[in-house]
């Protein structure tokens, strides 16, 4: 049986979701790159998963015809709304996925599901990436972001609302409870999981650091140039894109 004072149940509610992401937004050169992570495996109607604030909304938005965002949390519903609501390529619908219905969503014809950094709050993930199957046009893609490195896991990530972090074996064996097909699995950013590692679990913290958002923000275009050139074996995040065939 769950614990209800658990932060993770709490994600809907609470306004803590909304400051976390607000915290974020101080970092836009890594909101940038996670975002070119991304960029290439994007179609043009798109369904978004965990809108947040719309660090990712108001990025995406300028690339596609159609971007629908799925938000359950108010307190992020109602910033989001002061930057997008006029966007006649936005449409917020304020539920969670576990309460919406597929028919109503598969009526937009998506071809893309982007989920960035937000899979990791999802209890049921494998009943979550059945639900997009389902959802997804033939042809579509899911596109995933998450945390990667399960040994990294601390009280921030509790903290923060994090039920899973995820390996490429991890991924693949929840992914391989569907039938959307595999095409691309690949880590990133492997300074950041060093320092995420040493906050959660030498630190134990249990909240993101000001100074240490904004530090790392400056040194992210080096470590973007670097790991295009040479790659990354392990990293902070984890990508994941699959298509559905039929």
């Amino acid at each position: 049986m769950s614990d209800q004072n658990d932060r993770r149940y709490l994600q809907t509610l609470d306004p803590f979701i909304m400051v976390d992401c607000c915290q974020m937004e101080n970092a836009p050169n890594y909101n940038k790159w996670l975002y070119e992570l991304v960029k290439p495996f994007i179609g043009n109607r798109v369904l978004e998963i965990g809108s947040g604030t719309g660090t990712m909304s108001r990025k995406v938005i300028e690339d596609v015809e159609l971007l629908v965002g799925l938000e359950p949390n108010q307190y992020c519903a109602d910033v989001l709304l002061k930057t997008l609501k006029n966007d006649r390529r936005f449409t917020l619908i304020k539920s969670s996925i576990e309460d919406c219905d597929y028919q109503d969503l598969k009526e937009y014809q998506f071809n893309t599901i982007l989920c960035v950094n937000v899979l990791e709050h999802i209890e049921d993930d494998i009943a979550t990436l059945l639900f997009f199957e389902k959802i997804i046009e033939p042809g579509g893609r899911v596109v995933l972001l998450v945390p990667a490195f399960p040994q990294a896991y601390g009280p921030i990530d509790k903290a923060v609302g994090h039920f899973h972090r995820y390996s490429k074996s991890s991924i693949s064996e929840v992914l391989g409870k569907t039938s959307l097909k595999a095409e691309n699995l690949f880590y990133s950013n492997f300074l950041g999981l060093l320092g995420w590692f040493f906050n959660a679990r030498i630190r134990g913290s249990t909240s993101q650091n000001d100074f240490q958002i904004k530090l790392y923000n400056k040194i992210v275009p080096l470590i973007s140039f670097i790991e295009k050139r040479v790659g990354c074996p392990i990293g902070l995040s984890l990508i994941s894109v699959s298509r559905k065939i039929k």
